[in-house]
Order: structure tokens, then sequence, then C-alpha cells
């Protein structure tokens, strides 16, 4: 089993980012970026059609916490870089974790993230901390 490590703790408001996204966080350019994901330098985690890179895959879990467990489709869109109609329709399709609340559907960020380290190998922790 693969080990992510770092060496900062740090708070993660989502699991994936769109390319453009990590890139303006990061400081690489989104070409270095898909280039480091197409030969798996970045691990990606696929979100309906689109590939995002697996943050989650990037920081070590046991020295984090997710920012919030939960958000709207707007609050997750900011966060990741998709938009608010795209995480819609991803949360419609399946491709995104559901947390229902009431008559809110929102985003599941920790099922999410467990999903995100499972798919980059990496054993999730056995409970998530906000």
């Amino acid at each position: 089993m693969k080990t992510a490590t770092t060496t900062t703790n740090t708070t993660l408001p989502s699991p994936v980012m769109t390319r453009k996204h990590f890139s303006e966080r990061s400081g690489l350019r989104v070409t270095q970026i898909r280039s480091q994901a197409n030969i798996n330098n970045l691990p990606t985690f696929e979100v309906g059609r689109h590939k995002m890179i697996n943050v989650a895959a990037l920081v070590n879990v046991n020295e984090h916490t997710l920012y919030c467990p939960t958000a709207t489709a707007a609050q997750f869109a900011s966060w990741c870089g998709l938009t608010t109609e795209q995480v819609i329709s991803q949360l419609s399709e399946g491709n995104l974790p559901v947390r229902p609340m009431g008559k809110l559907r929102l985003v599941d960020v920790a099922e999410l993230y467990n999903r995100c380290l499972i798919a980059a190998g990496l054993n999730p922790p056995n409970s998530i901390s906000a």
C-alpha cells in the first residue's frame, strides 16, 4: 500500500480540484499539470467526465482535517473549480456522493475524500475530523 506524506498540517476544503484550480493554487502551469497527470506523477480522480486532481492523495491522511464534511453544490464548486451547474449534474448522475439534509442534497465531501484515497491506493482514516 502506498503512503502519502507531508510535513505540515493542512485544512483541505475539497479532496479534488480541476487542473486550472490546482494550477492557480500550486503555481504550476496547466500544461505541466496535465502532463504530470498523464504520466501518473499527479494522482487523478474522475468525477463523471471530469478528470480532477486527487488532492486527497497528496496529503498525509493522519495530519489533516477536512474544512467541512458536507457542502452545497455552489460552495463545493468554488472549492474544486467546477461550475455549480456541473456539480449539480454530477450529483444527479451519481458521480459525486450525496448527503440528504431535509430537502437539500449536499455534496458528501467526507465520502468523496475517502473515495479519492481508495482510488489512489491509500487507506482512509477511521474517522475524518471537520
